[in-house]
């Protein structure tokens, strides 16, 4: 996982060896999604962009990523605030957490940049 402008980058590496093939390989097949060195990606802009002491990409089995949500979406509507301009105010609230299943084998791995 990593952001936009990592992956321009990554798309110009090669293994640099006699036969250069570049890590980067577009899917040819239909349906079948582009690889890095045969491993599938995905692109999270939220990720940081490659820099001093940044983390710019993780590399893993993210199925052990677990998402939970706490109760449910709460909604509330506001009508008296916002009668003067005949209007209704909404909101929702929602809590949400995650963890990372580790059982001591590490299944995520991150690129941490160092600080100069």
């Amino acid at each position: 996982m990593f952001n936009d402008a990592t992956f321009k980058a990554i798309a110009k590496l090669t293994f640099g060896t006699s036969d250069d093939r570049p890590l980067w390989q577009p899917s040819i097949v239909g349906g079948q999604p582009d690889t890095i060195e045969g491993k599938k990606y995905f692109i999270n802009d939220a990720m940081a962009d490659i820099g001093a002491s940044a983390i710019s990409m993780l590399f893993g089995d993210l199925q052990k990523f677990v998402i939970r949500r706490v109760l449910g979406t709460q909604f509330y509507v506001y009508r008296e605030k916002y009668m003067d301009y005949l209007q209704l105010g909404f909101q929702a609230y929602s809590r949400w957490d995650s963890r990372m299943l580790d059982a001591g084998t590490h299944p995520i791995k991150v690129l941490t940049h160092p600080a100069s």
